[in-house]
């Protein structure tokens, strides 16, 4: 409530006109003094907001730097998973390549192997059918030495007949 519509206080006489003057301009310099009073206040209140405001704002600066800094780390950090991610799908596909290039090479090394197992087998049985032929050479060898042994004993013979039946 304004103060103009504050009642009197309760001693005061209000039939005695002086009176009643006399505590209306009581309560007039009473409200003047107290809207003084609350100007003073406002007045210094408002003098000091700047100083509020300019601390307000350090305050909110700060913090503003500080959260830039923070938003700053987690770029830096994001930018190094970025790397790491790109290094490990990048390792991931060479060592996919080098599964596949050992997956050929296996299957190079199995073809090749089962080549080579062919070509024994085949040469295996080239060396029997060989080492038949061999013990058949060797039987006719030694069979034609014998009997080459034989006629050259005959020859001898002969010759030694036919020596002693020309001396005789």
């Amino acid at each position: 409530a304004s103060r103009l519509h504050r009642p009197l206080a309760p001693h005061a006489s209000l039939a005695h006109p002086s009176a009643m003057a006399m505590a209306l301009a009581a309560r007039a310099a009473a409200d003047a003094r107290a809207d003084e009073i609350d100007a003073e206040d406002r007045f210094h209140r408002l003098e000091q907001a700047p100083v509020s405001l300019r601390q307000e704002n350090g305050e909110l600066a700060a913090e503003r730097d500080a959260l830039a800094a923070e938003r700053d780390a987690l770029r830096a950090k994001e930018r190094e998973s970025e790397a790491s991610r790109s290094a490990a799908e990048e390792a991931r596909r060479r060592a996919e390549q080098q599964v596949a290039a050992l997956t050929r090479e296996k299957a190079t090394a199995a073809d090749e192997q089962q080549r080579l197992l062919t070509a024994a087998s085949v040469r295996d049985e080239q060396l029997k059918f060989l080492e038949r032929q061999l013990k058949e050479a060797n039987a006719k060898v030694l069979e034609l030495s014998s009997g080459a042994h034989e006629a050259t004993e005959k020859l001898s013979r002969a010759e030694t007949a036919q020596r002693s039946g020309a001396f005789e």
